[in-house]
């Protein structure tokens, strides 16, 4: 698909008409036209209309390549840098293979009896399939979660904790975990919480499972016990649900 025309071949289009290329912001008050570039051209020759504003849009090279800054602050340890790295690399190198200085959009302005007339056309050519670098990023450690929970090991962690207690620490001083009263509003809680890159390390916690699902199910079970413990702390202490509890130490 040769896609829309460039700017040295649209101001060769026709010597007779002034070509503007300037940043273009008009008011909702003008008539869009149905039609090529070609059309639009030679409506403005037709009716002797001399000069053609006209704007460019490309896609953002920037938005689809994945940085090795992306990569750090999305990854919890070396292994999984080193691992999402790998991909990033042949993705990136994907990506630099696209033309970007092709245009995604060209806006054709003219003035005809007092009217704005307008053409856009369109060329979404690097198509659907093809998300900025941060959602590709999510998407590949998404579909490789299994590979990532194994690349984390708490014992590697110069502050180590004993996961259990860390997310238990972690969960109870959230109010908004503590205010998760029944199941429903905890498993959508839980879906949120594991999420964000640096929780799905808990998701290590049941390496043996199977599937993702059989994982997030068991968390969601540990979620439940929690907070169930919780709330048998809160009724012998005395304390209204939903507030921190106190330093039993």
């Amino acid at each position: 698909m040769e896609g829309i025309i460039r700017d040295k071949e649209l101001l060769k289009i026709c010597d007779s008409i002034n070509f503007v290329k300037a940043k273009l912001n008009i008011s909702n008050n003008y008539a869009i036209l149905d039609c090529t570039v070609e059309e639009f051209v030679e409506f403005c020759q037709q009716h002797k209309i001399s000069t053609i504003f006209y704007s460019y849009k490309f896609y953002e090279k920037e938005e689809y390549l994945i940085t090795d800054d992306m990569l750090k602050e999305n990854t919890e340890n070396e292994k999984a840098y080193c691992f999402c790295k790998q991909w990033a690399n042949t993705y990136n190198a994907k990506m630099q293979a696209f033309d970007f200085l092709r245009p995604l959009g060209l806006f054709l302005v003219a003035t005809f009896e007092n009217f704005i007339i307008a053409s856009t056309i369109e060329d979404v050519w690097l198509g659907e399939d093809f998300k900025d670098a941060i959602s590709a990023l999510i998407e590949f450690q998404e579909t490789h979660e299994k590979e990532l929970i194994e690349f984390y090991d708490f014992e590697e962690d110069d502050s180590f904790v004993n996961p259990y207690d860390e997310l238990e620490e972690r969960l109870l001083a959230d109010k908004d975990f503590r205010l998760c009263t029944n199941k429903e509003i905890r498993r959508i809680y839980m879906r949120d919480f594991i999420k964000l890159e640096q929780n799905k390390k808990y998701l290590s916690l049941f390496r043996d499972a199977k599937t993702k699902n059989d994982r997030e199910y068991r968390l969601a079970h540990l979620f439940d016990q929690i907070y169930n413990e919780y709330r048998r702390r809160c009724y012998k202490l005395k304390i209204q649900v939903g507030e921190p509890l106190p330093n039993e130490d």
